[in-house]
């Protein structure tokens, strides 16, 4: 047919003779969904006396071949020969490219095949299977000794990802089932990619004993960002893959983006069902932790909404299946129930909350409760000390809470005061920690620019210069979020300046400052005072580490200086 041909010729009976045989199958595809093009075959038989010896090869051009001889019919049964390659074993495991072989041979005795069958592939992946296999039943004594690539268990653990190499030492003993397997997996050395987590482990100890259906973990790593893990306790090799684990943290470095910062310390169990609904019960001690305020607005681009994704190809639908972003297969958010949640998070030397002029730190306690898809936090960290600078005023805070209730994004409620004639001030930050809001208020109550323009100038708004009316409505725009430019912003624009800046000069009067580049190297600033005095600085970039500088003032005092600078 187009589909198939086979020719033979030669010669047989029941006492021996000689044959060929040739065929192709247009396409293997519906056999092995993998490989395509079509399979050749070529073998040859000769028989005498009732025994056959068969050799030949089949191949897939380009992709796989075997080469294979047996004998059949003889007082010492089925004898096979094999020898067979494939290509790119990428076709079959995506995450380890490159060839792989298998030889060896299988001998029928009785109800029982003798094997005895070696491979290789790509990374160092190497396998040696020994022992007999019985069909009826079927059943098994093996030992299985060798390598292979962590990067298996990739399409698995996705976006997770696995490097390495892991050494085995096995046996199969009975039904072809899990719970026959025995022996040791391990895997020092191999590193664990954890993108959601933006971390890192490096396993100095990664090592799995298997026996009566259980892997009896032991893992101990080293995080990227700083600190260690260890894992230990048995998991149920048939699902939802019961566990009993201890997880030990020892002052892992956890960050949230430019956000949170700390050390965490402590004891964790993680019980019942891993492949969801199981519990997560623990005490953790934090260290070192710091909660910085951008000077910006918040810079955290979450999952753009209601986005449809058009023609995409099945890598990109494996990947986005990998990422949980499929929504039409289920496995967005990574699937499987929550696990519920039991934790202490205890601060040893307090929470420190710093950025856009605060420097706070905190004491307390927080009780995790809830589940990891809806976490519910008790307790919250109280303000011990602290203060808030705010455009050249230092005022000492009164009142403080920071709560984590959820993502690693704390909330913050603080509040500083101070006196400006008979009028109390308070200035308040509350909000999330990526994006506070801020606002002033007073006892009596006044309008915000009024509270503002006593705490930075001491007067009320009425008494305020047109330059000092100006910083005030910048410094309320920047504070409360709502700037953009501002009047020095568009002046800037407005002259064609890369800078400028107006501030107060140490004689207590007004210095205004205008930068400009006049090339890609050569860069240039005025400033002149309220007192009527000038400076010119000029500065000469003469490669990306060395700059020459100088300066002259109306007064006639000069200067020149080389600067050597390097970021690290």
């Amino acid at each position: 047919t187009p589909e198939a041909e086979l020719q033979a010729s030669g010669q047989i009976s029941s006492a021996g003779g000689a044959a060929k045989i040739t065929g192709r199958l247009a396409s293997v595809t519906p056999l092995v969904p993998q490989l395509p093009g079509p399979l050749d075959l070529d073998l040859t038989a000769a028989g005498a006396e009732g025994v056959w010896q068969i050799e030949g090869s089949a191949q897939v051009p380009g992709e796989a071949s075997a080469q294979i001889a047996a004998s059949l019919g003889g007082e010492d049964g089925t004898f096979i020969t094999l020898d067979a390659e494939l290509a790119r074993l990428e076709r079959f495991a995506p995450a380890v490219p490159g060839p792989a072989r298998i030889t060896g041979t299988a001998a029928e005795m009785g109800e029982v095949w003798v094997v005895d069958l070696d491979g290789s592939g790509p990374g160092g992946a190497r396998v040696a299977a020994e022992g007999s296999i019985t069909p009826e039943g079927p059943s098994a004594d093996l030992s299985l000794q060798g390598a292979a690539p962590s990067a298996l268990a990739n399409r698995v653990i996705a976006p997770r990802s696995l490097q390495g190499l892991a050494s085995f030492d096995l046996r199969l003993q009975g039904p072809l089932a899990v719970s026959s397997v025995s022996g040791q997996v391990s895997a020092d050395g191999a590193r664990l990619s954890l993108p959601e987590l933006s971390n890192a482990l490096t396993f100095s100890t990664a090592r799995v004993a298997l026996g009566g259906g259980l892997a009896d973990l032991t893992l101990q790593a080293n995080a990227a960002q700083g600190g260690g893990v260890r894992l230990s306790g048995p998991v149920q090799l048939a699902a939802p893959f019961t566990g009993d684990l201890d997880l030990t943290l020892t002052r892992l470095k956890v960050r949230q983006g430019e956000i949170l910062e700390t050390d965490a310390s402590g004891a964790l169990s993680l019980t019942g069902p891993l492949q969801g609904g199981g519990q997560i019960a623990g005490t953790v001690t934090i260290d070192g932790t710091e909660v910085r305020i951008p000077s910006g607005r918040a810079v955290a681009v979450g999952r753009l909404p209601d986005v449809t994704h058009r023609g995409a190809s099945a890598a990109v639908l494996e990947t986005r299946r990998r990422a949980g972003l499929d929504q039409s297969s289920g496995t967005a958010g990574g699937g499987g129930a929550p696990f519920a949640l039991d934790v202490t998070v205890q601060a040893t030397n307090g929470i420190f909350v710093r950025g856009r002029g605060l420097d706070a730190a905190f004491g307390g306690a927080l009780r995790v409760a809830g589940t990891t898809s809806d976490v519910e936090a008790v307790g919250q960290f109280d303000l011990t000390r602290g203060r808030l600078d705010l455009l050249g005023q230092r005022l000492t805070l009164t009142e403080g809470q920071v709560q984590l209730s959820g993502a690693l994004d704390p909330s913050l409620r603080l509040a500083a005061e101070t006196r400006a004639e008979d009028t109390t001030l308070r200035v308040i930050v509350e909000g999330q920690a990526s994006a506070p809001e801020v606002r002033f208020e007073s006892e009596p109550s006044l309008p915000e620019d009024e509270v503002l323009a006593l705490l930075l100038f001491g007067r009320d708004l009425g008494s305020l210069s047109a330059l000092q009316a100006a910083q005030l409505a910048g410094a309320v725009a920047s504070l409360t979020g709502r700037g953009g430019e501002g009047v020095v912003g568009r002046l800037r624009q407005q002259f064609g300046l890369d800078d400028l800046d107006i501030a107060g000069s140490e004689e207590g009067g007004t210095e205004v400052t205008a930068g400009k580049y006049i090339n890609d190297n050569l860069y240039t600033t005025v400033t002149v005072d309220s007192a009527g005095q000038t400076q010119i600085d000029l500065n000469i970039d003469v490669t990306p580490n060395l700059t020459l500088r100088g300066g002259v003032g109306s007064e006639g005092s000069t200067g020149v200086g080389i600067f050597f600078e390097r970021d690290y």
